[in-house]
């Protein structure tokens, strides 16, 4: 289970910056979310899952 702020929860929204062109003077960022899931496996074991938002 992922714990944030005192609540838990096996979903985790999140953003990453990506750099697009760093040969520019001041070089553009692009922004990405991505949710993260962490269900148990077959052994009870976390198995971490990255997708986009609208992913199930």
């Amino acid at each position: 289970m992922i714990k944030r702020g005192g609540s838990s929860t096996s979903r985790l929204r999140f953003e990453v910056g990506f750099m697009t062109d760093t040969k520019l003077r001041r070089p553009a960022q692009r922004i990405l979310i991505f949710q993260s899931v962490c269900p148990a496996g077959d052994a009870m074991e976390p198995v971490i899952t990255i997708m986009l938002p609208n992913e199930d």
